[in-house]
């Protein structure tokens, strides 16, 4: 009997060396974003940039990689950039300040966002009679239907996630995983997760006494602090209606000695009070957040969001099988900071804390 099966010798030669062919271009594909990665280090260093104006300039330039890579010609193709194509990167986005900078990452993640959404309807993974009750997977995995369902998700999105074991240690609980074809690569600055659960607004959080009352203890490390002082509450994503990419809240923290493979990045839902320029309301119940009180009209001026979230950003290409890790930010200063827990230096190298 033939040992490889149904496979004769020729196959199942030909089969290696795609399976060669692959994880050598997946190796030079991770090579080269070591090097981008690298230069973006390097700017880190540089007086000029804040928190804000970093993760900014970052962002704008995951997304000028994203759209580089969803270019016509370019979509189901694995063509990567050249070196004349990401210093083109660095120039377009070296040549705008922060603001416009703000101004392009949103327009960007607005296209994103609205595509994605659009294809979890399409696919009907999701009843639009969105309750709140039980997790964003509870559903997704309930029967045959729905499961079909997913891999229309697969084909239409490109990728989808998986929540079980992580890979940090023993004790880590579970982590999130790209799950997609083998020969499959995710773009830098593809939008992967959402941060679901009750937000609570600037207006409220600043007050005194408002953190340490109501959000205070969180053991489990799933309070989301943007810069701008919106919180959202990880902890109550199932009393938010369901997305199955609202998983961002399960994303570890990168391991001592790696580095994050995702970006967190404020994201607000367009919203209009003439309702002209909002998020699609056809879509809105897939929105994974609500506010935990809302927000009234002399604490929250500025009404260009419908609704605050949080989004991951793909910091490198990905693959199959990948585990999320994101950097966790904690703050030494707010109290004894667990003991697996390693800071991670912007510039690159982890710190101790």
């Amino acid at each position: 009997m033939n040992m490889f099966g149904k496979f004769s010798l020729l196959e199942f030669c030909s089969c290696r060396i795609c399976v060669l062919l692959r994880e050598n271009f997946q190796s030079h594909v991770q090579k080269m974003w070591k090097k981008v990665l690298e230069r973006v280090r390097k700017l880190a260093r540089q007086p000029r940039h804040d928190r804000d104006g970093m993760d900014t300039y970052r962002a704008a330039l995951l997304l000028k990689c994203h759209e580089w890579h969803v270019h016509p010609d370019r979509i189901g193709t694995t063509v990567q950039p050249k070196k004349e194509d990401v210093e083109k990167f660095y120039a377009d986005v070296n040549s705008l300040e922060t603001e416009y900078l703000k101004e392009y990452a949103t327009t960007r993640l607005n296209e994103q966002v609205l595509n994605m959404f659009t294809h979890i309807r399409d696919s009907g993974v999701v009843s639009t009679n969105n309750n709140k009750n039980g997790s964003n997977l509870s559903k997704i995995r309930a029967s045959p239907a729905i499961n079909n369902s997913r891999h229309s998700l697969m084909k239409s999105i490109g990728f989808e996630l998986d929540c079980r074991a992580s890979k940090c240690s023993s004790d880590a609980g579970n982590g999130v995983f790209i799950r997609m074809p083998q020969d499959g690569i995710i773009a830098p600055g593809t939008v992967l997760a959402f941060f679901p659960g009750l937000v609570h607004l600037p207006e409220y959080t600043t007050k005194k006494g408002y953190v340490t009352e109501k959000l205070l203890p969180d053991p489990h490390l799933m309070l989301m602090c943007r810069l701008d002082n919106t919180i959202i509450d990880g902890r109550t994503a199932d009393k938010c209606p369901r997305n199955p990419y609202a998983l961002a809240h399960l994303v570890n923290h990168v391991p001592k000695g790696s580095m994050p493979n995702v970006q967190q990045y404020p994201y607000d839902f367009p919203g209009d009070p003439l309702g002209k320029e909002e998020f699609p309301r056809e879509l809105q119940y897939l929105i994974p957040n609500e506010y935990s009180a809302k927000p009234t009209l002399l604490g929250t001026i500025d009404r260009s969001a419908m609704m605050r979230g949080a989004v991951l950003l793909a910091a490198r290409p990905l693959k199959h099988g990948d585990e999320l890790y994101m950097d966790y930010r904690l703050n030494p200063m707010g109290g004894a900071l667990p003991s697996w827990y390693t800071a991670y230096n912007p510039e690159g190298e982890p710190t101790s804390n």
